[in-house]
């Protein structure tokens, strides 16, 4: 969705699975959303510093980084965009991570599991559409 002065909204996923990452840029783009994705915590870092998101879809599982890393980067950035963590692993761990990231000072969405629901989904994309 772009906005009166034609800046579009921005999704950033961090994911290392190309499936998923292509799932949520069809979506985004078929929704006018600029799409970054970033497969790596260095990946991460430069997306992230290139433009800041309007919102992030975060993978807790990324090689050769743990979920904390990538968190931790995003506190200190002082990232005050919705991050929405998105997990195939179980409700222990995303919860974790979860709380992780409030006690890091980041607005963390409830977490949602793989595979991905469509109606979830939309509804991050409605925060990010519905916040100009």
């Amino acid at each position: 969705m772009e906005l009166a002065n034609n800046i579009k909204k921005t999704i950033l996923i961090y994911d290392d699975n190309p499936g998923v990452c292509e799932f949520i840029k069809a979506y985004g783009e078929d929704l006018n959303l600029d799409i970054k994705i970033a497969n790596t915590e260095e990946e991460l870092k430069e997306e992230y510093g290139s433009q800041i998101p309007d919102i992030i879809f975060y993978d807790l599982l990324i090689p050769g980084s743990t979920y904390k890393e990538g968190l931790k980067f995003l506190s200190q950035k002082n990232c005050s965009c919705p991050v929405a963590i998105f997990t195939g692993m179980d409700n222990a761990v995303a919860n974790a991570a979860f709380k992780t990231g409030q006690d890091l000072g980041l607005n963390m969405l409830k977490p949602i599991k793989k595979p991905i629901n469509y109606d979830e989904l939309m509804n991050a994309f409605n925060l990010v559409i519905n916040n100009q």
